[in-house]
Parts: C-alpha cells; sequence; structure tokens
C-alpha cells in the first residue's frame, strides 16, 4: 500500500493512511536528533499545506511552514560545530564547493539534493535502518524505524551520484570526528596522569566551572577575527567593527 504526491515521494507500509491522518501542524516544529527521522522539502507542493513535512519516530509526520533550510539553520546554531567546520572538512579535503551535510557526533544529516544553498530534502542518516536505489525508476528506497515494530520505507526521486557524493562526505566528516576523539581520548588518559598533578586535578575539578564546548567556538571565532582586523588595521579592532566583522562571517560562514 502506498500514497503518492505528483512524484514528489511515496510511504509504503500499512499504516501510510493513518501517518497522514493524524499529521499535525506544528509552527514551532523543530529537529529533535533522538527523533527526527526526515524532513521533506515540499514548498512547491501546496496541496499539502506546509512548506516542510518532518517525519519523526513517535509524532509520525509533522507539517510546518518553516522551510528545510531554516530548521536546519536552526538546529546547527545551537551546537558547537557550525556549517563553518563542515566547510573546514571540504577544505581538508580539498573540496571548497558543493553542498554541505552537517554531522556532529552521531548526528549525520545528509542533503539529499544538489545544493544546500535552497530547501531541499535532508535525512538523518544516521537513524535509517536501510537504503537502496531503484535504477529503473531512479527513486532511493529508506527504510526507518517508527514507534514500536512499526517500520516506513521512503521513496524518493534523487539522483544517486549526488546522495552518493553527500552521504561519502559525511562518513569522511564522521570518521575525522573520531580520529580526533580517539586523539583527545590518548591524550587525556586519566590513568596516567602521577604525582602533584594528580592530587591537584583531582582537588579542583569540582571547582573549575565547566565551558560548553558551543562557548568555547564562539570565543575562538571571536578571538580569530580580533586578531586578523588587528593586523589589517595595526590597531586594536573597536568593538563595532569587530561585532560587524562577526556578523559577516556568521551570515556566509555557520549558516547555509
Amino acid at each position: 500500500m502506498e500514497t503518492v504526491f505528483k512524484n514528489f515521494f511515496k510511504i509504503h507500509g500499512k499504516e501510510y493512511k493513518k501517518l497522514m491522518q493524524d499529521a499535525v501542524f506544528d509552527e514551532e516544529a523543530r529537529i529533535n536528533p533522538q527523533t527526527t527521522l526526515m524532513l521533506l522539502h515540499c514548498q512547491n507542493f501546496p496541496e499539502l499545506g506546509c512548506k516542510t513535512l518532518l517525519l519523526d519516530q513517535y509524532r509520525g509526520i509533522i507539517k510546518t511552514n518553516k522551510e528545510t533550510r531554516k530548521l536546519i539553520n536552526i538546529f546547527v546554531a545551537e551546537h558547537p560545530l557550525s556549517f563553518w567546520g563542515m566547510r573546514i572538512f571540504n577544505i581538508c579535503k580539498d573540496r571548497r564547493k558543493g553542498a554541505l551535510p552537517y554531522v556532529f557526533g552521531n548526528t549525520i544529516l545528509v542533503p539529499l539534493g544538489g545544493t544546500t544553498q535552497h530547501s531541499t530534502h535532508w535525512v538523518m542518516f544516521n537513524r535509517v535502518l536501510n537504503s537502496s536505489f531503484d535504477e529503473q525508476s531512479r527513486s532511493l528506497h529508506l527504510w526507518f524505524k517508527m514507534m514500536g515494530d512499526q517500520h516506513v520505507k521512503i521513496e524518493l526521486k534523487v539522483k544517486r551520484a549526488v546522495v552518493r557524493q553527500h552521504i561519502e562526505h559525511a562518513l569522511y566528516a564522521h570518521i575525522v570526528e573520531m580520529h580526533f576523539l580517539e586523539e583527545l581520548t590518548r591524550e587525556l588518559n586519566s590513568s596516567e596522569v602521577e604525582g602533584q598533578l594528580h592530587h591537584l586535578v583531582k582537588k579542583k575539578a569540582a571547582q573549575v566551572e565547566y565551558i560548553p564546548l558551543k562557548k568555547y567556538s564562539v570565543a575562538l571565532k571571536q578571538e580569530v577575527v580580533a586578531a586578523t582586523l588587528k593586523e589589517v588595521y595595526d590597531e586594536e579592532p573597536s568593538p563595532e567593527l569587530l561585532k560587524e566583522h562577526l556578523k559577516v562571517l556568521h551570515k556566509k560562514w555557520e549558516k547555509l
């Protein structure tokens, strides 16, 4: 059984009708890294009455008038690693153009379109049970686990080469992050801390204020921009000048 919307996507499974009937409109909808499975860009299909459909493991289908691009930017803004980090991964791989996935830890959001400068479909790749590509229909099939033992298959018309490239870049970023963690873990092996250092760390640890990684990331960017402006103008930048350049940087590099 299936339902079809203008060859935009298909939902396969016994519960597809119930999923659509129970779809709720939520203007405050957000991406939940624990439950969001897909973002379907449907702005060109006014009969659906929304700009985006979110497929959620527990809530089913959520309708919202937020574009997928906006939902992604809101989500990424809450995390320490922005799209600036994704661009740096690409530069390390000698790739300076193309669509950007978002990878932070086990959260792997992969775009299914050729560009992310505009809204497109996104899949939470770390929640995909299985996937395949149908050569005859030129469509991507994605399987997800819903609430309980229910499974759902989504079928979308996509360009295979584009999607494979995006997945490859996302996996690259994920593996690089794993290598970072392994290196940091080796260097911070607490079992190797001995003598006075061990005593002082144990004594002071509870007194040291926790600095969120997000706060550290913001401070690092501010310092880099401030140092660059100082070199360019040969003087300390004013707060207004620093704020102006940080705003430009945020608009150009932090978001899609």
